[in-house]
């Protein structure tokens, strides 16, 4: 049942840090047909440049020594298809594949 973990899995890590829920919605990385990128941000982390209206630049932490294959896949494919947005699942093997791939973002 991908939905649900995925749902519970979203609502524990990200809701809880950053009480928001809707901030994904209609964004094109995530309804992107290739999932790398949001590959790259749940296992690697992410972080925004700093500007002065916010000098201390949001960032999101590294999910990747947490989560399995499946559990990225899961909370991924539930990004993907909630709040409207519509693409293709992501499966346990797309993170397998493409987690050695994916080298780390050194802010």
């Amino acid at each position: 049942m991908i939905g649900f973990a995925g749902t519970r899995s979203y609502d524990r890590d990200w809701i809880d840090r950053h009480n928001q829920r809707y901030p994904l919605k209609d964004s094109p990385v995530v309804q992107a047909e290739d999932p790398t990128t949001l590959l790259q941000i749940v296992i690697h982390g992410t972080r925004n440049v700093a500007t002065d209206p916010a000098p201390t630049a949001p960032a999101m932490p590294a999910f990747g020594w947490r989560l399995s294959d499946e559990g990225i896949a899961a909370v991924l494919t539930y990004i993907r298809n909630s709040w409207g947005n519509a693409a293709s699942p992501v499966v346990s093997g797309d993170a397998a594949k493409r987690r050695p791939q994916i080298t780390e973002v050194t802010p």
